[in-house]
């Protein structure tokens, strides 16, 4: 299904590794995830939800382990947890009396220790984190393709049909609401992709990085999108950019793939700074 797409990246890697298998899943893999991290991106910069990407991909650490000890895959564990600490933390800060970055606060605390508790009783567990903590693009299996792949008609789905509501919602929940809004449910519902989206992209770049991953592509956007309307674009494009530029130079360089793909998404944040700020000079 992708072949297309690997045999066009390959034109941009050294003679001797084109065609490396492990290496076409890495591009195409990696710019999948790193455009719907892009997309999502933009409404976590929108709600402030950085602090809550923190906390689902620290939620990580007690996902793979449940998943390991509960006998099955610790991705599934994963991804599963994550989704269910996303939800947590939606209903506390809906239904509680704390603000929204102390109930992030307490969440965070508790799967970290909770994550921490079971990997110091269950040694053998510190070795299978190691991945998750750093993150491994370049071990993407053919599998892991295909469900980055999902997760970016997902992430386009979700914003093509949600996107007034949310950023309405954004601005003003009680607007929203009196506008016919389902405000709960669309909360639930971005929390949870968020929370996804967080845990899918954590295979490849770790949990160390992967609030990198969606807010940087977003920020740039934001610095160089004429309307809102292109924004995601932008943030796509940008995300991707990253991740296959960042593949192939960790390729070349022999550095941390994960680390390399965050860095060549700062120097593009870097680089749009001056743009804004030249355009807002012109349209003060």
């Amino acid at each position: 299904m992708f072949e297309p797409l690997y045999q066009l990246l390959n034109h941009l890697l050294p003679q001797a590794l084109a065609g490396a298998s492990f290496l076409n899943r890495a591009l195409v893999g990696g710019l999948f995830l790193a455009a719907a991290c892009g997309i999502v991106g933009v409404g976590v910069l929108g709600h402030r939800m950085s602090f809550f990407t923190n906390a689902v991909s620290h939620s990580s650490f007690a996902g793979v382990a449940v998943g390991l000890l509960a006998g099955v895959s610790p991705y599934v564990g994963l991804v599963g947890f994550a989704v269910l600490v996303g939800l947590g933390i939606t209903a506390l800060r809906r239904r509680g009396r704390l603000s929204g970055d102390a109930t992030v606060g307490v969440v965070f605390s508790a799967v970290m220790a909770l994550g921490i508790a079971l990997l110091s009783a269950f040694r053998g567990l510190g070795r299978e984190m190691l991945t998750y903590i750093y993150g491994d693009i370049l071990a993407l299996t053919e599998g892991e393709v295909y469900l980055a792949f999902g997760a970016l008609i997902v992430a386009v789905a979700f914003s093509a049909i949600f996107f007034n509501r949310l950023a309405l919602t954004a601005v003003s929940p009680e607007v929203a609401r009196a506008s016919g809004v389902r405000v709960a449910f669309l909360e639930y519902a971005h929390a949870a992709l968020v929370a996804g989206i967080v845990a899918v992209a954590i295979r490849a770049v770790g949990l160390l990085f992967v609030t990198a991953l969606l807010i940087l592509p977003a920020a740039t956007a934001r610095n160089v999108a004429r309307n809102q309307g292109s924004l995601f674009w932008w943030s796509a494009g940008l995300g991707a950019i990253a991740a296959v530029g960042g593949t192939i130079v960790s390729v070349y360089l022999n550095t941390s793939t994960g680390a390399t793909v965050i860095l060549l998404g700062t120097v593009m944040f870097g680089a749009s700074v001056p743009l804004r700020l030249a355009r807002k000079a012109r349209n003060p």
